[in-house]
């Protein structure tokens, strides 16, 4: 499937790492947007998650460390909310359980990388806000990461 490229607009005094983060994961797959000095990263479930399962494969623990630097580098305070998206595969309860377990899973392997877990809040989205509007879509099974306002160095 076709993956939307990360699109990150300048932001000020960021360090090189930061834009080598982004297309280290952009590389694998995972989308970075920022904006409004907001982060969002998504990361497509058909890559990082066994299918039908909530546990991360071993692409998920090689894109971590970069998923936590830019969460760091982002700044130390403000909430990180996950959120995990299903499509229609399965059953709602199904759906619910797996994007929800999804999410706290991705929110396990932040916690383990040094993020606090007050600063993490997770939520299981099941099939509400699609990608896009088909009913079975690669583009719907997907873990995204979100802060609120960053601040610049």
């Amino acid at each position: 499937p076709q993956y939307i490229q990360s699109a990150v607009y300048p932001l000020q005094n960021q360090g090189t790492a930061f834009y080598k983060d982004i297309h280290a994961l952009d590389k694998q797959h995972i989308t970075v947007l920022s904006f409004n000095r907001s982060l969002r990263i998504v990361i497509p479930m058909n890559y990082f998650f066994d299918p039908t399962e909530h546990r991360p494969n071993m692409k998920m623990y090689e894109a971590i460390p970069s998923i936590i630097r830019l969460l760091k580098d982002a700044g130390p305070h403000g909430s990180i909310f996950i959120s995990g998206h299903t499509d229609h595969a399965y059953s709602h309860a199904m759906q619910v359980r797996l994007s929800k377990q999804m999410a706290n899973n991705t929110a396990a392997l932040l916690w383990n990388g040094g993020i606090p877990a007050k600063r993490i809040r997770t939520l299981g989205r099941s099939t509400y806000y699609p990608m896009v509007w088909k009913y079975a879509s690669n583009l719907n099974r997907r873990i995204e990461i979100y802060t609120q306002r960053y601040h610049n160095r």
